[in-house]
């Protein structure tokens, strides 16, 4: 017996929060997993690049995010008997927010998981996916 199934997404970080975000919008079910029972505390990440809070905006978060972060607008390296080098971020980055946003990954999850709860969205924690197969065009999850 042939068994429909909504989209699965395997793990609750950034990205696959942000793709069930967008099809719980256009009223896509999907099922999200993740094998960690709580979501993260520490940063796995630093910082959010422009494309992504242009890619946001739609959903709300940017400006959430924008409240919450601090816009780094450059970098200076310096290293001991070498000249300081600078990388500057405005001019260089032809977007609507021309720096790189600081805003931790638990934060920045904890952002898009409110906001998949709000479009009617959950997380399943605890879930592991442990194995995957494509037989005759069927595929097998476990």
């Amino acid at each position: 017996m042939k068994e429909e199934a909504p989209p699965l997404i395997v793990g609750a970080g950034p990205v696959g929060l942000g793709a069930a975000l967008y099809l719980a919008q256009a009223k896509i079910e999907t099922r999200v997993i993740e094998v960690a029972e709580k979501p993260v505390q520490e940063s796995r990440a630093l910082a959010v690049n422009p494309r992504t809070l242009e890619i946001l905006e739609s959903n709300g978060i940017t400006e959430k995010m924008l409240e919450l972060g601090l816009p780094i607008r450059g970098v200076r390296f310096s290293q001991r008997g070498h000249k300081p080098r600078e990388i500057l971020f405005e001019g260089n980055v032809h977007h609507k927010y021309p720096f790189i946003l600081g805003l931790s990954q638990a934060t920045t999850e904890r952002l898009l998981a409110k906001a998949l709860e709000e479009a009617g969205g959950k997380i399943e924690r605890g879930v592991e996916l442990i194995g995957c197969r494509n037989e005759a065009g069927t595929v097998w999850l476990n």
